[in-house]
């Protein structure tokens, strides 16, 4: 029985040597599903080593980051088909003063990070400043694991 167990875990061993992009990819769909980002950081660094894991953490947060950001803005979920004049004009010229900041505030806060990712893709729209504040954020929770 010893002998089976020890079969099976060398070749867990073996597939995650063998495709560390495959199973970046896995987590990059599971992180989309409610899977804490903490857990996976643990994974890649206790599976690949401390430089390569962190290296596939980082590629793995940025690239979920991504999903929830082209799913808002390339659809018809936008914001503004569900609010009125009134508080659109407010949310506009709220997001128009500090937008950086709020992200950026977003993404350092212990937010599941699905929860992140949404917020962030609502309240902008700039592609550049979505993706420097899932690098940034990315880098400060990679780092603080």
């Amino acid at each position: 029985m010893l002998e089976y167990f020890n079969e099976v875990l060398w070749q867990i061993h073996e597939i995650l040597n063998a495709n560390p992009y495959l199973i970046a990819l896995l987590l990059i769909i599971m992180s989309n599903l409610f899977i804490p980002a903490s857990i996976i950081v643990i994974f890649l660094v206790s599976a690949y080593g401390l430089n390569t894991g962190i290296f596939l953490s980082l590629l793995v947060y940025i690239i979920s980051s991504l999903i929830p950001y082209f799913i808002y803005n390339y659809t018809s979920l936008k914001i503004d088909n569900f609010l009125n004049e009134k508080h659109l004009f407010l949310y506009k010229s709220a997001m128009k003063k500090n937008i950086l900041i709020y992200l950026i505030i977003i993404r350092i806060m212990s937010l599941p990070f699905v929860i992140q990712n949404i917020l962030c893709s609502v309240l902008t729209d700039n592609f550049k400043k979505y993706l420097f504040t899932s690098v940034i954020g990315s880098i400060f929770w990679v780092v603080l694991l």
